[in-house]
């Protein structure tokens, strides 16, 4: 993927990883390359605080950090516990107005010039004359995800205000699976 002139790359975190000491992002090879891709608890690492501000010392990593910083915007809308329901909507609609940005980009940039740009940018791929525009871009389900997600935590908020829901609605936090896979494994593993 590409945002701007720069890619959203592994390469950058297996570089951090590999130049700077594990207690400053506390990364390792199996977050960022996992066998299992459903693996939460990496995902946790690599969008974590700690990460983000280690990654800054990677040359050309800015487009990184903004997908990193969607990813964690998008944990702390819908799946932190601790997370204020004023702050989750606050996150959701900086990730909505982040893509949106990145999505106008998009369209107006032609296959060539994104072409160009990943090979200036030495991450050539090979076949890369026959794949499609959409490569460089999220893809349509995980951008309507972002945008649909949004406009349901301003909903449930106004219902809410206008007492058609309780205030256990705004629980946010409990609609996710992730509590229910930690018990899933902890089960297993018995």
């Amino acid at each position: 993927m590409l945002i701007g002139d720069q890619a959203v790359t592994v390469d950058h975190l297996l570089q951090l990883i590999k130049s700077s000491s594990k207690m400053s992002h506390n990364l390792v090879k199996s977050d960022v390359i996992p066998k299992d891709r459903q693996n939460y608890q990496s995902c946790e690492k690599i969008s974590s605080e700690a990460a983000f501000n280690a990654l800054t010392s990677v040359p050309n990593s800015r487009a990184t950090q903004i997908y990193l910083q969607i990813i964690r915007n998008i944990r702390l809308a819908f799946i932190s516990t601790d997370t204020k329901y004023i702050d989750r909507i606050y996150y959701a609609w900086l990730n909505v107005f982040i893509v949106r940005f990145w999505y106008t980009w998009f369209t107006k940039t032609t296959k060539n010039e994104l072409d160009s740009s990943l090979n200036q940018r030495n991450y050539i791929k090979q076949n890369i004359r026959t794949s499609t525009k959409r490569q460089y871009f999220m893809t349509h389900p995980a951008l309507f995800s972002i945008e649909i997600n949004s406009h349901t935590l301003v909903y449930i908020a106004l219902l809410t205000i206008q007492c058609q829901l309780p205030e256990e609605c705004l629980n946010v936090s409990l609609f996710n699976s992730q509590s229910c896979e930690r018990e899933f494994r902890l089960c297993r593993s018995m």
